[in-house]
């Protein structure tokens, strides 16, 4: 199991321009007012890769099982974290995308209204990988990773367009630090999310 779930994530992770539509100048000239879906769709689960994960993928028996029920802990311990101090990590997201969309030269002659009935478009953004991974199976640093698709419609529901970004552990311009220290206070954890959406969104605004 241990071994799927490693392999269904990083084939998520990499899915990134599979789907990537771009924004052609005559459809952008013509948008005139612009909305941002505030529903955000995130994964049930968080993710976590350590070394846990790393040792369940080879070990059998009672210290496999152990070893894999130590890491299904730490995805628990992240989403209980959340939940108790209100981390919403689809809106720290959308926070960002929205921010990064308003200061972007394509949109910067734009109407942005809180209504989609009264837009020419609307953005729609999905978080689909969020958590803490290990930076690699000797360290004690963890960092968050994050992947979010984004994608532009028209009034008709005609995509305009489509893009998906992430970042993983092994991106230096991420701070980390111990994984039991995004627990010790309620902002923390709040603040790696933030500093890895000003990342990942950058990266959707380079191809907007």
């Amino acid at each position: 199991m241990t071994k799927r779930y490693l392999i269904a994530a990083l084939c998520l992770l990499l899915s990134a321009c599979a789907s990537t539509t771009k924004l052609v100048s005559e459809r952008e000239s013509a948008i005139k007012s612009v909305s941002f879906d505030k529903n955000v769709q995130i994964p049930e689960k968080a993710h976590y890769h350590g070394p846990a994960q790393t040792a369940g993928g080879v070990l059998f028996g009672p210290l496999g099982y152990l070893v894999a029920h130590a890491m299904m802990t730490n995805d628990k311990l992240i989403m209980d974290h959340m939940k108790n101090h209100e981390i919403n990590i689809g809106a720290i997201v959308l926070e960002e995308f929205e921010r990064q969309v308003k200061t972007h030269p394509k949109f910067l002659n734009k109407q942005f209204t809180s209504d989609p009935a009264y837009s020419d478009a609307k953005f729609v953004v999905e978080v689909r990988i969020y958590g803490f991974t290990q930076k690699h199976g000797y360290s004690s640093e963890y960092r968050p990773v994050l992947g979010v698709a984004a994608r532009l419609v028209s009034a008709k529901e005609e995509k305009l367009w489509e893009r998906y970004d992430y970042i993983t552990a092994m991106n230096d311009g991420v701070p980390g630090r111990p994984f039991e220290e995004y627990f010790q206070d309620a902002n923390t954890m709040r603040e790696a999310y933030a500093v890895i959406s000003k990342h990942v969104v950058a990266l959707l605004m380079e191809n907007l």
